[in-house]
């Protein structure tokens, strides 16, 4: 997304809950159901033209003209920053990114929203390839003139971006309150998977690099955020659904909290019955998270601490969530002499099998770390047994670069890890 620099302040807009900001997430949220109902029955089918009536009926009393803008996973009406829950943040970015396909970071409703209007703009949204051709009466969509990254209009690199983001969430992890007689902080935990969402949307390489190469010591907060992120992004690289990386992610930020305290960090099953009786508490006047979620999470904890103890193959976020937990126990916390690397965790999976999530998920959060790291052992297309030493073709010519008996040979794509 963009930002306009004569648009937005340099500061955070004040959120806009007034009843023209309700009435904006109405609409907000009306766009993104139409769109998924155009998608799986057609615009033109009597139950997508209701929808679009009671849309409008519900966007009725909205001030015209009004506008909403989008920069990353944030909505905004007029300019006034948008207060977007948990659960709507998928919906953002749908609506967003079908917008930013056109072209476009901002729409504009210069008249009251009408049934007819709003199905002919569901219909630009889902293929917005046919855009440039097409007008809506009454709405308009166009770029914000002078794109930048950042604060003040300075541009940011990626690289640079996803490790601010990374280092607050890990800041704000650290400031969580730990007592297990005090209700789960929601509205920080919230901000903090936000902020690890924007992090798997950007480049989940620049993050994985952060995690590796952050100084010692590696403190509990630190280390739940690692536990969430590589949760989400293995859920990502297997396909999962944005809801489903949003609430595994949480469920493993509110265990590995509680169970990296102590190093060697405490059983994740005792982690999650202490994490369960915090989340089954009543969270007061915050309201930051929907109760479904908030029962979504308690029910992934309490899978977490009735586990068998056998081993195995767990299904559904639960496999990728144990993985990433095994992951960080055997890494360590750095409070030592040495810290241990991923790769040294991962080369000890090759000797001593991860019982808590099985071989798929480990394969996938493989994947998900930029497919074959440095170091991971591989089979190639020629069938030829070697250590990555570049994936990515870059020093080989456009071929991976392997070590294969005490020599550099080029390997010939896809790479394939070997796990005995």
């Amino acid at each position: 997304m963009t930002l306009n620099s004569g648009g937005f302040p340099t500061g955070r807009p004040a959120a806009d809950t007034t009843v023209q900001g309700q009435l904006a997430l109405a609409l907000l949220d009306g766009l993104y159901a139409l769109m998924r109902a155009a998608v799986s029955r057609g615009v033109a089918h009597p139950s997508t033209a209701a929808m679009a009536a009671d849309v409008a009926a519900a966007a009725a009393e909205l001030q015209v003209p009004c506008g909403l803008q989008f920069l990353g996973a944030s909505a905004y009406c007029n300019r006034l920053l948008l207060p977007v829950d948990i659960e709507r943040v998928a919906q953002v970015l749908q609506v967003a990114r079908a917008l930013d396909a056109m072209g476009a970071q901002e729409l504009m409703f210069d008249t009251a929203v009408q049934p007819e209007t709003l199905l002919q703009l569901t219909q630009v949204l889902v293929r917005p390839t046919e855009s440039a051709a097409v007008q809506v009466s009454g709405i308009h969509w166009r770029s914000l003139t002078g794109p930048v990254w950042g604060d003040g209009g300075k541009p940011i690199d990626r690289d640079v971006a996803a490790r601010v983001w990374l280092a607050r969430a890990a800041a704000a992890a650290e400031r969580l309150d730990r007592s297990v007689d005090l209700p789960w902080p929601w509205a920080t935990s919230a901000a903090i998977l936000r902020r690890l969402e924007q992090v798997v949307a950007l480049d989940p390489a620049v993050a994985l690099r952060a995690l590796e190469l952050a100084p010692q010591p590696w403190p509990a907060g630190r280390r739940a955020v690692a536990v969430a992120l590589r949760t989400m992004l293995t859920l990502a690289q297997v396909g999962a659904s944005a809801n489903t990386q949003r609430l595994a992610g949480h469920t493993a930020l509110i265990a590995a909290l509680h169970g990296f305290l102590t190093d060697p960090p405490q059983p994740f099953d005792l982690a999650a019955q202490a994490a369960r009786a915090r989340v089954d508490q009543e969270p007061g006047v915050d309201l930051a998270v929907s109760a479904r979620h908030r029962l979504r999470v308690a029910a992934l904890l309490q899978g977490l601490a009735q586990r068998a103890g056998t081993g195995g193959t767990w299904p559904g976020p639960l496999g990728a969530l144990l993985v990433s937990w095994d992951l960080e126990a055997r890494r360590g916390s750095g409070a030592g002499p040495e810290r241990r690397t991923t790769m040294q965790a991962l080369a000890d999976a090759e000797s001593d099998p991860f019982q808590l999530g099985g071989r798929p998920w480990l394969r996938a959060l493989i994947a998900a770390m930029a497919g074959t790291p440095p170091g991971t052992v591989v089979v190639d297309a020629a069938n030829q047994l070697g250590a990555v030493l570049d994936a990515s073709g870059r020093s080989g010519g456009g071929r991976p670069m392997l070590v294969a008996q005490g020599q550099m040979v080029q390997g010939q794509a896809p790479l394939a890890p070997l796990l005995r």
